[in-house]
């Protein structure tokens, strides 16, 4: 009886250090997902986007849902973006020349938030030089209003320095 008792609750042990152990592997493979990130998990719809730029020549633009519509989706660690003129020309019109003149961005891969911070790394983007760049937005979520606010600095790709503000709607 003895025996069969100790080789139970060994199979007990064994079976529990198991679990353990590949719910702490799973774990690793898996974006963080913390109380802020569950907050933060749903569909958002676009309303505006303010872009203010100080460099390398003073600008404001303004995109709004009148003229443009747009989804954002946080999920366990991940993000797709997707932003879209309302009024493109067809495709049979021709290509445009630049990717600014498509009237359509598109972004998705992993987020990790850490305060009132969200960095955004993409792993798709509709621009290729975009894969695998880290974006630091600073986040406010106001019942259902998401504002994320990326300070812009020169690069490569782009002189532009300045701030974007974009607000967000949680689709209920």
């Amino acid at each position: 009886m003895q025996r069969t008792l100790v080789v139970i609750l060994a199979v007990i042990f064994c079976s529990c250090a198991m679990s353990n152990k590949a719910q702490k592997e799973t774990q690793l493979s898996k974006p963080a997902s913390g109380e802020q990130d569950q907050k933060l998990e749903g569909a958002y719809e676009f309303i505006s986007e303010d872009l203010t730029a100080t460099e390398p020549t003073e600008r404001n633009e303004r995109r709004t849902a009148d003229e443009w519509t747009g989804i954002w989706i946080f999920e366990s660690g991940r993000f797709s973006q997707t932003l879209m003129k309302k009024r493109r020309l067809a495709w049979f019109s021709g290509l445009p020349k630049e990717p600014s003149e498509l009237g359509f961005d598109s972004t998705a891969g992993t987020y990790h938030i850490s305060g009132n911070a969200i960095e955004l790394k993409y792993t798709a983007s509709l621009y290729p030089n975009e894969v695998g760049k880290p974006v630091t937005m600073e986040y406010s979520l106001d019942r259902d209003t998401l504002t994320l606010t990326e300070m812009l600095y020169p690069t490569k790709e782009g002189l532009t320095k300045g701030r974007r503000v974009t607000v967000l709607r949680k689709v209920q």
